[in-house]
């Protein structure tokens, strides 16, 4: 006996195949002026980005001082992870990797960009 509240998974891909075309478009579509910046960056664009990924960066590395702070008081200074970290602590070093790791990348090719402005 089948389940009456079952949805056949052929249908569900008939139905769900335009709507993951349309999240694709409007994904592309906040995408392509990034694609188009990188590609020709302006000097202004190019120092607004350098500052909100030096602040990301500075902003994430505070958040990580902040999320090890226990453990600097208690003394233990190289401890790599957050296992040993309260749960507030461990959201604290997750969200300042969230912050610092693209902040990185961002200023990588930032600096591959530099190079077509001499």
């Amino acid at each position: 006996m089948k389940d009456r509240h079952w949805f056949p998974l052929d249908m569900a891909a008939l139905v769900s195949t335009p709507l993951i075309i349309i999240g694709i478009s409007f994904l592309m579509d906040s995408l392509f002026p990034v694609i188009h910046w990188l590609r020709h960056p302006t000097g202004l664009a190019w120092l607004w980005a350098l500052g909100m990924a030096t602040g990301t960066s500075i902003l994430g590395t505070g958040l990580l001082f902040l999320a090890k702070l226990p453990q600097y008081r208690a003394g233990i200074l190289l401890r790599v992870g957050s296992r040993h970290l309260p749960p507030r602590e461990q959201r604290l070093y997750r969200a300042s990797f969230w912050l610092i790791v693209p902040s990185i990348v961002v200023l990588f090719a930032l600096l591959s960009a530099a190079g077509r402005f001499q």
